[in-house]
């Protein structure tokens, strides 16, 4: 597949190409890192209006997605981040993660956080390059702490 042309553009949770994409992440994740340690959300959460969901195509075909869902006390995490193994090395991950940090500042995010674990170093490296940086467990990871946690200050 080449990738000379690569679209984001905003999604519907519910969207039959993001349901597949969420699904492979599932699928990837749970070989990768064990299904106890998948935290991710499921098509419904993502479908709510606090969440905005991103997909990436190359020549029309969905190759990877990532969220934004915003919360009440003006901070922001990313969500469902994913790639297809196929165009991995392409500079996908890195245009949705923009594309979710544009809308962050948008939003007038203070911070924006993710989660991730050890199993992705692929992916550390991403958020760090990014601007990313470690922090400790947050919101629903507090009470159980078992990956890796990056925030990214978006105001000064």
């Amino acid at each position: 597949m080449t990738v000379d042309r690569i679209e984001i553009e905003l999604a519907d949770a519910r969207s039959p190409d993001l349901i597949n994409l969420v699904t492979a992440l599932d699928d990837f994740l749970n070989k990768v890192c064990g299904v106890d340690r998948n935290h991710g959300s499921p098509i419904e959460r993502l479908a709510h209006d606090d969440t905005q969901m991103f997909i990436a195509r190359i020549a029309g075909q969905a190759v990877g997605c990532a969220g934004l869902q915003v919360f009440a006390d003006g901070t922001g995490e990313v969500k469902r981040m994913y790639v297809v193994t196929e165009v991995r090395t392409t500079g996908i991950g890195s245009r949705l993660l923009t594309r979710v940090v544009e809308a962050a500042l948008t939003a007038k995010l203070s911070v924006l956080r993710l989660e991730t674990t050890e199993f992705l170093p692929d992916a550390q490296r991403l958020y760090r390059a990014k601007g990313f940086v470690p922090c400790p467990a947050y919101g629903p990871y507090v009470s159980n702490p078992i990956n890796l946690y990056f925030e990214k200050w978006l105001t000064k």
